[in-house]
């Protein structure tokens, strides 16, 4: 039986603007996939922690205990390598020549236990 996919998107705000947008699914086999993860430019590397606060929207949000969260980037995106990689995420897989430019696919996997743990040091609950 083919599993079932449930979106999961969500964003934040700063005057009005959209600042920041996670996008992704949950299956029914127990994965949250995350294929987008965006924070503008002049947000990023600030002590806000918006990037970390998106991913821990959506943990929150699924309506459904999960055990493992998945991610895509392309290689030669540090930026976001980094960050995945800083809150547990370990790469699995590549794909070359995959992505918008045939660039390198990289593809993150973690437990979601240790991304709530590893999160909990840049969010207040």
């Amino acid at each position: 039986m083919k599993s079932k996919n449930y979106p999961s998107n969500h964003y934040c705000r700063k005057n009005e603007q959209i600042i920041g947008t996670i996008a992704g699914f949950f299956t029914d086999e127990f994965t949250l996939y995350i294929h987008l993860l965006h924070i503008s430019k002049e947000y990023r590397n600030t002590k806000d922690f918006l990037a970390f606060k998106l991913i821990n929207e959506m943990i929150n949000s699924i309506p459904i205990k999960v055990s493992k969260v998945s991610a895509i980037t392309w290689e030669g995106n540090n930026n976001s390598l980094n960050l995945m990689q800083h809150i547990g995420f370990k790469i699995i897989g590549k794909k070359e020549q995959d992505m918008v430019d045939e660039r390198t696919t990289i593809y993150l996997e973690a437990e979601l236990s240790t991304v709530k743990e590893k999160l909990k040091r840049y969010i207040r609950f």
